[in-house]
């Protein structure tokens, strides 16, 4: 079947007055000005979680608090005692009916890192203790990190830690299957390959030589696991920095992955991928891939989506597509063939429709400054001239410029029927530590796709004129005075554009928590799904919040 691309350029509208969501306000939480909202999570029926930390001179408190859906106040808000040396906290769950505070420690003497967990249950009982969950042994806290993700049911979680013991080891990759009802450990499996996350210096440079390594990863309801990642390819020139794209399959019943090459072109980087499963029980994978090589004698950059679908228990790839977006995508993106290069992208959601999909991700740049003072003095000059260093190097500014959120649909032969984008300049800056946020909600509804995210209020003017480019949109930097703004994605892949509230008291703030301590991951949510057509998102004001209802029509 020939594909249909659809693209911004001549499918945007723009409601005006045709009002399509609905608002409601829930009542002033008055909240501690030190409490940060870092995540909201999704409870029981009924119910939700937030996980928020209060930052107040040299003491951190770890707070969850439980909220009602039907009044949107605060039922119970407890302290999670968690040690605050050499520790951090690395997820935030709801299992098994309770929430799961994972965090790690660090014994330098000892050289042992340790997760553990603390529990908050539905009635707000904080466990007593601390438990550990599993150790590793290594000279650095730098050398082992962790990821986790539940199972479908959440009554379960996949912990991966790739880990070395010093600077000379391997790295290897431990699989552990945490039952969190029963609250232990079921089995640990180890695969010998490097499935650490990137270098954080990595998302803005193309020339590093580390690899992605670990993509992403599933947990499914018969605790088998799916884990895609790069591999360098085996080359002997080291310079050379293609990369082979795989995903694995690590059953219940076995110690031993099934690899699946997903033969992309070796000169296509994949940056992350979504997993998903479709009615006929296969693995759906989907996500953007970037050139990452010059081609002699032509200076052009490919991007693009691509998914595959992968038996569950054979392995076998059932069907895959790839498209590379044209200069029409470009342009609808404001970018072109020189430009791309200097684009990031960065996938959000997959999420599935009856037997389709819907690829969700965001185009984004990202620009680094170094900061600079006064020349340090004395000793401290002395020895960092000595070692060839900066005196006036103070640190990096990173500044990331999101562009648009591109939405792909894939059909359940697996084919990109259509592709759209919905502009979007918001600019955030990180001090000494890149970290991509996820700038917009992405939610299924039963009339298409909806995104939430603040605009320039300029953007509105110009998006409703019948002259308008992508080029004349002007970047968000601040969100108070912005509006926040929806655009609903039909399902045959227009885009229709509205102002839902002016950000004038509340207002809606993606990024809840700025300190590099405590970032929450990037697939961190701060809204909840509620019941069909209705989500659930937070608003402050001067730190101060309240939930908002949002139904869709």
């Amino acid at each position: 079947m020939k594909n249909s691309i659809l693209t911004l350029i001549g499918c945007l509208i723009f409601i005006g007055s045709f009002a399509q969501v609905k608002f409601k306000d829930g009542p002033d939480l008055g909240n501690n000005p030190d409490d940060h909202m870092n995540r909201i999570i999704q409870g029981d029926k009924g119910v939700f979680y937030s996980y928020r930390i209060r930052t107040k001179g040299k003491g951190t408190v770890f707070l969850i608090e439980k909220n009602d859906q039907a009044t949107l106040d605060v039922k119970f808000s407890v302290i999670v005692p968690i040690p605050e040396e050499k520790t951090k906290v690395v997820d935030v769950l709801y299992l098994g009916g309770k929430v799961y505070v994972f965090f790690r420690t660090y014994d330098k003497e000892a050289q042992i890192m340790t997760l553990n967990y603390r529990t908050v249950s539905s009635d707000g009982k904080v466990s007593a203790t601390d438990a550990e969950v599993l150790n590793r042994k290594t000279d650095h806290y730098e050398y082992i990190d962790f990821d986790l993700t539940s199972n479908q049911s959440r009554t379960k979680v996949a912990i991966k830690t790739t880990f070395k013991a010093n600077k000379d080891d391997v790295y290897k990759t431990d699989f552990i299957l945490f039952d969190a009802v029963a609250q232990k450990t079921e089995w640990t499996k180890t695969v010998n390959k490097y499935l650490k996350k990137s270098n954080p210096w990595f998302v803005y440079s193309f020339t590093s030589s580390e690899t992605t390594g670990f993509l992403g990863f599933l947990l499914n309801d018969n605790n088998d696991i799916y884990y895609a990642y790069n591999d360098k390819a085996k080359k002997e020139d080291k310079k050379d920095l293609r990369y082979n794209a795989a995903v694995e399959i690590l059953k219940e019943g076995s110690t031993n992955a099934i690899s699946i090459p997903l033969d992309l072109n070796p000169e296509y980087l994949v940056y992350d991928v979504m997993f998903s499963m479709n009615k006929q029980n296969n693995i759906v994978i989907a996500g953007f891939f970037k050139d990452v090589v010059e081609r002699k004698g032509r200076d052009l950059v490919d991007v693009g989506v691509f998914n595959y679908r992968i038996n569950s228990t054979s392995g076998s790839v059932e069907g895959k597509s790839i498209k590379i977006f044209d200069e029409k995508i470009l342009t609808a993106l404001e970018s072109n063939q020189k430009r791309a290069r200097y684009m990031n992208y960065k996938v959000d959601y997959i999420i599935p429709n009856g037997d389709d999909f819907y690829l969700v991700g965001e185009q984004y740049t990202v620009t680094v400054q170094t900061r600079q003072s006064n020349p340090m003095s004395g000793v401290q000059n002395i020895i960092a001239i000595a070692s060839g260093a900066n005196p006036f190097y103070v640190g990096k500014n990173f500044i990331y410029e999101y562009m648009d959120v591109i939405v792909a649909k894939i059909n359940s032969q697996g084919q990109f029927e259509w592709i759209s984008n919905s502009p979007l300049r918001n600019q955030t800056v990180t001090s000494d530590n890149p970290h991509v946020f996820k700038q917009y909600i992405a939610v299924n509804s039963t009339k298409g796709i909806y995104l939430f995210y603040n605009e320039h209020r300029k953007n509105s003017e110009r998006l409703a004129q019948p002259d308008f480019e992508p080029k004349d949109l002007k970047t968000q930097v601040y969100i108070h005075g912005s509006n926040f703004v929806y655009s609903k994605i039909t399902f045959d892949g227009k885009v229709k554009h509205d102002i839902a509230f002016v950000n004038e008291t509340y207002c809606f703030a993606p990024i809840q928590e700025r300190n590099i301590q405590f970032l929450p991951p990037q697939e961190a949510e701060i809204f909840i799904e509620g019941s069909v057509d209705e989500i659930f998102v937070y608003t402050e004001d001067k730190a101060n919040g309240r939930f908002v209802r949002i139904n869709m029509e």
